[in-house]
């Protein structure tokens, strides 16, 4: 269930950078939303959920990239290993660690992007505008990543027992369960 949700969540990502965010910009640069959910995943579940994850995402938005396909998918499954090994250091959980690391982590996604696709023969992905946009979209995916945290909660949330605590109710009883305990 767990897994569906983090898909399905992936997806309305994907959708929402494909359909929202194309136009859309804070200061010229749109967050990378499947890069945010790679990192805050990672934060929440470690570094192998983390990089598949951020391999998912980065193979999802590699077909609509003009790099070679799997730059980002390399990429993204490398920021999801890395954040999940920052989360296993982290002595608190709290919400603004993972929202601050959050937009580090999407930084650091795009910056792994730039160059496996420049070592890979790609042109105009190194250069100085790098140092320029990589602050900036640190910014804009924290802000991101403060909207996206609470439903990432939600996704990687385990399914809770229906009908309250105790026994799995789907479950037949057995006569050790329904004995009286005097």
């Amino acid at each position: 269930m767990t897994s569906l949700r983090v898909a399905a969540l992936v997806l309305a990502c994907l959708v929402a950078q494909l359909a929202v965010f194309v136009d859309v910009r804070v200061a010229g640069v749109a967050p990378e939303l499947l890069a945010v959910v790679t990192v805050l995943v990672a934060l929440r579940l470690g570094p192998e959920q983390g990089a598949v994850v951020g391999f998912a995402a980065g193979a999802l938005w590699d077909v609509y990239l003009p790099t070679p396909l799997g730059v980002a998918a390399l990429a993204y499954a490398l920021a999801g290993h890395v954040a999940g090994l920052a989360a296993v250091g982290l002595h608190d959980e709290a919400r603004w660690q993972r929202v601050a690391l959050g937009g580090a982590g999407s930084a650091l996604a795009v910056t792994a992007y730039a160059l496996v696709g420049w070592i890979l023969g790609g042109t105009g992905l190194v250069g100085r505008h790098l140092f320029t946009l990589v602050p900036l979209l640190a910014v804009v995916d924290t802000l991101a990543a403060a909207v996206i945290d609470p439903v990432v909660g939600w996704a990687v949330r385990p399914p809770q027992p229906r009908g309250g605590e105790g026994r799995d109710r789907r479950r037949p009883a057995s006569w050790w369960t329904l004995r009286p305990r005097w």
